[in-house]
């Protein structure tokens, strides 16, 4: 994303490459080759040369005109579909972390399987995927900053059960608006109004 900027900001173009990139077999590739190379930079080298075709074969052609509600509903789409990734290793995550005696191995356990080497972004996704990972009428009413925030030990257990109605009534409610909504309950004590 910093050698190629455009490639980021072509908007709804970036979700498509991505969706149609297999992360995993590019995982399995870079993890049989980390005793040469780390394996991030194994992943780093492969999806460079993923993404340099996809975007290299699309240079000739004009993309087609969208309407402004038909980016929109795709930008949607795209985004749900990066919940539910996230919500799936969630899920993985949180069944790790009940095998795990302690955080040092189940740190060592994440960084070995997921190769995820930030433990508050491990920590936030299995959080996230055990409250929320059997619950697709809360996780895909919203986005994921939305689902930390619910699921942040932060909020109050009523804050969060006054939103999760609010969700499920249909209403949008947002990663801020819930920061905002612990604040003010949070200053009058947990479950009082505001």
């Amino acid at each position: 994303m910093i050698a190629y900027p455009a490639w980021a900001d072509s908007g709804l173009r970036w979700f498509e490459v991505f969706d149609g990139i297999n992360l995993a077999d590019i995982q399995r590739q870079a993890k049989a080759n980390r005793a040469t190379v780390p394996q991030r930079y194994g992943v780093a080298a492969l999806l460079h040369r993923e993404l340099n075709a996809a975007f290299a074969e699309k240079k000739d052609v004009a993309p087609p005109k969208q309407s402004a509600l038909q980016r929109r509903l795709e930008l949607a789409a795209a985004k749900a579909r990066i919940v539910d990734r996230k919500i799936e290793l969630g899920r993985q995550l949180a069944q790790l972390r009940d095998t795990m005696p302690n955080n040092r191995r189940f740190g060592a356990a994440v960084r070995r399987q997921f190769d995820i080497h930030d433990a508050n972004q491990a920590s936030e996704m299995a959080r996230v995927g055990r409250l929320y990972g059997a619950r697709p009428d809360i996780y895909r009413g919203v986005g994921w900053r939305a689902l930390v925030e619910l699921a942040s030990q932060a909020t109050p257990e009523p804050v969060r059960l006054e939103l999760e109605a609010r969700i499920l009534a249909g209403e949008r409610v947002n990663g801020a608006e819930i920061i905002r909504t612990r604040v003010v309950r949070g200053s009058r004590g947990p479950g009082k109004a505001a």
